[in-house]
C-alpha cells in the first residue's frame, strides 16, 4: 500500500514537472493571443465600466491561462496513453471551476464583489470560463490533428521517396553486374567502324544493342517483354 502511494505519488510529481517544463515562450505567447480574443468578445457581449480596465486585463489573463493549462494538462495525459475525450475534458471542468473561484477572489479582493461566497457567481463564472475553454480546446486538437496528418503524410511521402531511390540504386547496381564494360566498350568501337563502312547494318546493330541494354535496365516484369525474341 505504501509502496503504491509512493508510486502515485511520484508520477504525479512527474506530472506537474512535465505540465511546467510544456509552458515555454510559445505557449505565454499563446495565452496572450487567447487573452486578445477573449478580450476582443467580451467587448461585444458586455459593458466594461470606465475605471476597470486593470480588472478587465486581470480577469481576461485569469481566463486565457485557464484555458492553455487545461489543454497543456490534456496534452501530457494523452502522451501517456489516456483517451483524448478524457484527457482533455476532465482539465478543462477543473481549470474553468479553480478559475472561476480565483476570478471571485480577485473581484473581491477589488472591492468588485462583497466578502463571501456567492455560489451562483461562481457557478456563472465558471459557466462561461468552461464555454470559452471548450471552443479553444475543440480548435486546439483540431489544429494539433491536422499537424499531426500533415507530419504522417510527409514523412509517407519521404519514406516512399527513399524507397524508390533505393529501388532505382539497386536497379542500377545490377544492371552493371549484368553489363560487361569490356565487352560493351568492343560492341561500341566495332560500331564506329561499321558506320563508316554500312550505316544502314550499324543502325540496325545500334537499336538491337539499345534494346538489350534497355531489358536488363527494365523492371522484372518487363524485362520478357523487352528482351529480344
Amino acid at each position: 500500500m505504501i509502496a503504491a502511494t509512493h508510486a502515485a505519488v511520484g508520477e504525479a510529481l512527474r506530472f506537474a514537472r512535465d505540465v511546467a517544463r510544456a509552458f515555454t515562450w510559445r505557449r505565454l505567447l499563446l495565452i496572450e493571443a487567447v487573452f486578445v480574443v477573449v478580450d476582443t468578445i467580451a467587448n461585444f457581449v458586455m459593458v466594461f465600466p470606465d475605471g476597470l480596465a486593470v480588472l478587465r486585463l486581470v480577469i481576461g489573463h485569469t481566463m486565457a491561462f485557464s484555458m492553455v493549462l487545461s489543454v497543456t494538462i490534456g496534452d501530457q495525459a494523452v502522451a501517456r496513453g489516456v483517451r483524448t475525450f478524457a484527457a482533455y475534458a476532465l482539465p478543462l471542468a477543473l481549470t474553468s471551476y479553480v478559475g472561476a473561484h480565483v476570478q471571485s477572489w480577485i473581484l473581491i479582493a477589488l472591492g468588485r464583489e462583497p466578502p463571501g461566497w456567492d455560489w451562483l457567481s461562481v457557478i456563472d463564472i465558471c459557466f462561461e470560463t468552461a464555454t470559452y475553454s471548450a471552443a479553444f480546446t475543440l480548435g486546439y486538437i483540431d489544429y494539433h490533428r491536422r499537424i499531426e496528418l500533415a507530419r504522417r503524410v510527409r514523412a509517407a511521402e519521404l519514406t516512399r521517396a527513399h524507397d524508390e531511390r533505393q529501388f532505382v540504386e539497386s536497379r542500377l547496381a545490377a544492371a552493371r553486374a549484368e553489363v560487361d564494360p569490356e565487352l560493351l566498350l568492343v560492341e561500341i568501337d566495332a560500331l564506329q567502324r561499321l558506320f563508316v563502312d554500312d550505316p544502314v547494318r550499324a543502325d540496325q546493330v545500334l537499336d538491337d544493342l539499345i534494346d538489350r541494354l534497355r531489358a536488363k535496365l527494365a523492371p522484372e516484369p518487363r524485362r520478357a517483354a523487352l528482351a529480344p525474341a
